[in-house]
């Protein structure tokens, strides 16, 4: 099925800065109707930038638009943004028109137009903006609205991951890795990831110790205690696919000593948060009876969960093979345990 504008916009550039525009002055709890001081702080902080912002203030214009934008992308605080960030724009405020080009690139308080979203990004990267760096790159790596240029976009990557941007810096270190835009050159894929995993971004952490795993070229051992701390890094942090691979890594006994309970820990932490692949470990530790009492019911059950959360496309043979071993009684029990914990967490927790 072809994608819309919007679609497009909206999976390349996820929702605008809801990480790090909406964690002050308890913007979140605002947007999400969660009651509290915060939220009565959050709504003084408009009242005081929209007086401001009335005045010509393009910076109170651009705090505004912040604390206006939300999720909801036919929400009149959209469009309110919208008319500040243009009044804002209109002056060369470089944030604003960051932040403008992304809600034109999601479509989100405006008709989606990625040209024009390109065309701010464009204007802000000149200024030395580093937020409207990173998008720039993202909309030249893959072609939204302006040619694919994946040069052009390390260039822009590189210039922003230079004044610390976090996204900025993980997405040179993957260039560098993959080839993107370069020659693949491990040496500056490490740095650049470091880079970002150093600042406490919990998917660079999980980068670079991928990076570290599949590395081929340093010394083995010093290679893996590098995988397992970064990934550990990013599984501590909640990161669910690292979780994953850090339950692998302990199942496998790569890089630490083998720990089938610390393997099934990390399994259930990260198939609590819905990662499918953890949920698959944990069902084929049941049907074994690895780390865990043998139970093929509740490896059914967990498989079932699997297939649901990716429109069957994993579990498939493990779906087989439980069938073939289990009893009716075992099958008719894995459904119940599915229906009565509709949450993954909570199934989890009820099987072990």
């Amino acid at each position: 099925m072809t994608k819309t504008a919007r679609e497009i916009g909206q999976s390349l550039f996820p929702a605008p800065g809801r990480e790090k525009l909406m964690r002050d002055q308890g913007v979140l709890e605002l947007l999400e109707g969660t009651p509290g001081a915060s939220t009565r702080r959050s709504a003084e902080a408009i009242e005081d930038y929209a007086r401001a912002a009335a005045t010509g203030d393009t910076q109170a214009q651009y705090e505004l638009a912040k604390l206006l934008v939300s999720r909801n992308t036919l929400s009149t605080e959209n469009r309110e943004a919208v008319k500040w960030l243009r009044k804002a724009a209109a002056r060369d405020h470089a944030a604003s028109e960051a932040l403008l080009g992304l809600l034109y690139a999601r479509g989100q308080g405006v008709h989606p137009n990625p040209e024009r979203a390109v065309e701010l990004f464009h204007t802000a990267a000149l200024a030395g903006n580093a937020d409207a760096q990173y998008h720039l790159g993202v909309a030249m790596e893959h072609g939204f609205g302006t040619p694919e240029d994946p040069h052009g976009a390390l260039t822009w990557y590189r210039l922003a991951g230079a004044q610390g941007h976090v996204l900025s810096q993980l997405k040179v270190g993957k260039c560098y890795e993959t080839g993107i835009g370069c020659r693949p050159d491990p040496v500056q894929a490490a740095l650049w990831l470091r880079r970002a995993a150093s600042q406490g971004y919990a998917p660079a952490q999980l980068e670079l110790g991928l990076f570290y795993a599949n590395e081929k070229e340093s010394r083995g051992e010093n290679r893996e205690k590098e995988a397992v701390r970064w990934i550990t890094a990013a599984a501590s942090d909640g990161l669910p696919d690292a979780q994953y691979r850090l339950a692998l890594l302990y199942a496998s006994g790569r890089g630490v000593a083998a720990n089938p309970a610390k393997a099934i820990s990390w399994a259930k932490a990260s198939a609590s948060q819905g990662n499918p692949n953890a949920l698959l470990f944990l069902a084929s530790a049941l049907q074994r009876g690895d780390g865990v009492e043998q139970n093929i019911a509740s490896a059914l059950a967990l498989t079932l969960r699997a297939q649901e959360q990716t429109d069957g496309e994993l579990g498939r043979d493990m779906i087989g093979a439980l069938e073939a071993v289990a009893s009716p009684s075992e099958r008719s029990e894995a459904q119940k345990l599915s229906a009565r914990y509709p949450e993954d967490s909570a199934l989890v927790a009820a099987l072990f």
